[in-house]
C-alpha cells in the first residue's frame, strides 16, 4: 500500500506499507503452514521528536530506521522515518522495496529480505557501535540543528538558581531572554545533570568551563513531557554562541512537524 497526502497542491507526505504473510515451517509437523506476518513501513516525518537523543540520528540526521522490540501479532518489523531533507541517497535506502521477495518460489522470511538497504542502516549503525554514544553526543553545531528540529521549546535564558539534588542531577531556574520556537514554558525546576553545573556561581561566568553557571546566557532545549518541560538530551543546554544560535535557528526552520507526516 502506498500513500500521497496532498494538500493545497502540495505534497504533504508519501507512506509505503507492507505485510507480507510468509509460510514457515514452525515446531512439529502439525504446525507447519502457519501463517507469519511481517510488519514494515516507510513514510515521512515533520522531526524525529520522538527520537530526540537517539545517537543514529547525529550519523544520519534526516532517516532513522528502527525495529521494535516487540511486535503483536507478528513475526517482525522494521519502520523507516524520513524527513523532506533527506537526500536521494537517504530516499532509495528508505524506499528499495525488494518486491520478488512477495514473487519468488521461496518466499523471504524476514523483514530485512524485503528492504535490503535499509537493513545496512541497521548493520552500519550496529557495526559503528552508536548505541554506545547515548548521552555523550557532542554540543557541536551539527547537534544544535538537529536539536533545533525535534525540541519542542527552544529559548535564550540565563540561569537564575541552581539547587543540587539528592539523585545526583540540580534544579535550574532560568530567566527568559528571548523564545525561540514554541510558547513560553515553565523555566523553573528545570533538572540537568549536576556535573554541567558550576555551584560554587563564580562572578567570571567563563572561568571554571562549565555550561551552567549563574548569570550566564545560554540556549536551552526542552521537550514536553506530560506537559511539563524536561530536558531529554545530554546537550539540552549550549553556549550562546553565534555559530550555535545559526545551527539552531536553521534547525528550527526545517521543523515541518505541522506540515509533514503519516496521515
Amino acid at each position: 500500500m502506498a500513500s500521497l497526502l496532498i494538500r493545497d497542491g502540495k505534497l504533504r507526505s508519501v507512506s509505503v506499507g507492507l505485510r507480507p504473510m510468509s509460510y514457515i515451517e514452525y515446531g512439529s509437523s502439525s504446525d507447519q503452514g502457519f501463517l507469519s506476518n511481517i510488519g514494515i513501513g516507510a513514510g515521512t516525518v515533520g522531526n524525529f521528536r520522538r527520537w530526540l537523543d537517539h545517537p543514529q540520528l547525529y550519523e544520519h540526521p534526516n532517516l532513522f530506521v528502527s525495529k521494535p522490540s516487540a511486535c503483536t501479532g507478528c513475526s517482525g518489523a522494521i519502520n523507516i522515518d524520513f524527513t523532506w531533507q533527506a537526500n536521494q541517497y537517504d530516499y532509495q535506502r528508505a524506499l528499495d522495496f525488494d518486491l520478488s521477495c512477495i514473487t519468488r518460489f521461496n518466499d523471504c522470511r524476514t523483514p530485512e529480505e524485503y528492504l535490503p538497504r535499509a537493513a545496512e542502516v541497521l548493520n552500519d549503525d550496529r557495526a559503528k557501535n552508536l548505541q554506545e554514544m547515548w548521552g555523550k553526543l557532542p554540543s557541536d553545531a551539527r547537534r544544535a540543528r538537529i536539536l533545533g528540529r525535534d525540541s519542542d521549546f527552544i529559548e535564550v535564558a540565563r540561569i537564575g538558581r541552581m539547587d543540587p539534588s539528592d539523585d545526583g542531577s540540580v534544579s535550574v531556574k532560568y530567566d527568559l531572554v528571548k523564545i525561540l520556537k514554541g510558547n513560553q514554558t515553565r523555566l523553573s525546576d528545570v533538572f540537568n545533570r549536576r556535573e554541567l553545573a558550576d555551584i560554587a556561581a563564580r562572578s567570571d561566568t567563563e572561568s571554571s568551563g562549565m555550561i551552567l553557571q549563574i548569570g550566564a546566557e545560554r540556549i536551552i532545549f526542552l521537550s514536553e513531557i506530560l506537559g511539563q518541560p524536561a530536558t531529554q538530551s545530554n546537550c539540552s543546554v549550549m553556549s550562546l554562541s553565534p555559530e550555535t544560535l545559526a545551527a539552531a535557528l536553521d534547525g528550527i526552520a526545517a521543523d515541518r512537524s505541522g506540515t509533514l507526516g503519516r496521515d
